[in-house]
């Protein structure tokens, strides 16, 4: 059986339009979070040998309570506490990340917020350099 090139064409053009749907769809779903603060964190000149902190907080936009499920930092000299009970419609939770300054020079750290209400995970920075 010979299919005209018509078909294909109007098939493309289908999928086309069920993916420029979805990705819509997408765009307008509302965050389960917001940040109250920046993403990122400079910490300056940081001494070698010390170890400094910040506190990173988020507000539950949802109206049902948000799980922080897991935080990942990108090595050892960064670590994170976060809160282990899901964070009622409206409240706040804080995560605070600690830096050890244990090599001299300049540092940026990525660390990943894992969220149940969420698909992917938000993304903080720590930066800052060590002398």
């Amino acid at each position: 059986m010979i299919v005209p090139p018509l078909f294909f064409s109007r098939l493309s053009i289908a999928g086309l339009i069920l993916m420029a749907f979805c990705s819509l769809s997408a765009t307008f779903k509302p965050k389960a979070i917001e940040w109250t603060v920046d993403k990122s964190y400079d910490y300056g000149s940081v001494e070698l040998g010390s170890s400094s902190g910040t506190t990173f907080t988020f507000r539950n936009t949802t109206d049902k309570p948000v799980l922080l499920q897991t935080v990942r930092t990108t090595c050892g000299c960064t670590a994170a506490k976060w809160p282990e009970q899901p964070v009622a419609p409206g409240a706040t939770g804080d995560i605070r990340i600690e830096y050890a300054a244990e090599h001299p020079g300049p540092f940026k750290k990525k660390i990943r917020v894992f969220f149940d209400a969420m698909r992917k995970p938000e993304i903080l920075y720590i930066y800052g350099n060590v002398e």
